[in-house]
């Protein structure tokens, strides 16, 4: 009697997974439930945390705003300076053409 239930309750369990049988053997696919998980910013990064949230406190929310605004100043900074070189490097190959004509 016991042995019928516990039957039943692996016919409930193979209905619920996926189940073949090939060549004498079976073979099952359980499904993944998707879990969500949240994981502190800091051990995301250095203890391979994986999560489907980023946990921050205040203060290093602020200090990555903070990181941000002087990478973006930054990066203006080398835009003008790229732009200055380029002009100056076209002013170079002018004046080098102008020498070559001349000459």
């Amino acid at each position: 009697m016991a042995s019928n239930t516990f039957i039943e309750y692996l016919k409930t369990v193979a209905k619920k997974s996926d189940v073949v049988m090939e060549r004498g053997k079976i073979k099952w696919f359980d499904r993944e439930i998707p879990r969500h998980r949240a994981v502190d910013f800091l051990d995301m990064y250095y203890l391979d945390g994986k999560g489907d949230y980023v946990v921050l406190d205040r203060s290093t929310a602020y200090e990555i705003k903070e990181r941000m605004e002087f990478l973006e100043r930054e990066i203006l900074k080398y835009k003008k300076r790229t732009m200055y070189l380029s002009i100056a490097l076209l002013m170079m190959c002018v004046i080098v053409v102008i020498i070559l004509v001349l000459w």
